[in-house]
């Protein structure tokens, strides 16, 4: 059916990542592009899922991901994780976290292996493994980079693997546990947008395989999964 109307961030933005504690009932949404004069945001407000309204402000990122960033979060575990990012003058590497039932900024996590903006991160909840796929790097370029995080403790990540295509804007979801670990990518765009949906199992390593198309070539989207 139709979206319903829940509320209003503290902030019109867009560009910005979220992530939520899952069945703890708490959705962060952090950093975006404002528009002129000042466009880049280090903002991050919080909603309960479970029930309508406006959101209340959570706290700050760090600088260096305002905008473009990724997120993820390992479920009723309680951390997010935002990564990656820009500002106008600087692509960002850093990983940040923040403990999603309290209210604050974030804490520096550790480093990507690549810096890039407009990536997306996937992980597998409170199996606590987060990736982060694909987005552009300092040139200009798409790349095709996963790497990968124990997002429970903290550390420079590791490289996971190849999407099939280098791209950025695309959107991603996934989790599981035991064996039922299945993270997907949507879209995007590697030089021209695509339709193309991607997968990859979470607790392993490798590169990405084609799970089938969207009924439209689209980038700049998001998703979600229940789980």
């Amino acid at each position: 059916g139709n979206a319903t109307d829940f509320g209003d961030l503290t902030q019109a933005r867009w560009y910005s990542a979220s992530c939520s504690n899952g069945t703890d009932d708490r959705s962060v949404t952090g950093g975006g592009d404002i528009g002129a004069p000042t466009y880049y945001t280090d903002i991050m407000d919080y909603v309960t899922i479970s029930s309508a309204g406006n959101a209340t402000d959570f706290g700050d990122l760090n600088a260096s991901i305002k905008t473009g960033n990724s997120a993820f979060s390992n479920g009723t575990d309680d951390r997010g994780v935002f990564g990656a990012g820009w500002t106008p003058s600087t692509y960002s590497d850093m990983i940040a976290y923040i403990t999603i039932t309290s209210t604050g900024n974030t804490t520096d996590f550790g480093d990507l292996t690549v810096t890039r903006r407009s990536s997306q991160g996937v992980s597998n909840d409170t199996e606590g493994r987060g990736v982060f796929a694909g987005g552009t790097n300092s040139s200009g370029s798409q790349v095709n980079t996963m790497d990968y995080i124990t997002i429970g403790s903290t550390g420079n990540a590791t490289d996971f693997g190849d999407l099939t295509a280098a791209k950025n804007f695309s959107a991603a979801n996934g989790a599981g546990s035991g064996s039922d670990q299945r993270g997907l990518f949507f879209g995007g765009n590697d030089g021209s947008v695509i339709d193309v949906i991607q997968y990859i199992t979470i607790n392993s390593t490798g590169n990405a395989t084609d799970f089938g198309n969207l009924l439209a070539a689209v980038a700049g989207i998001a998703s979600c999964s229940n789980a």
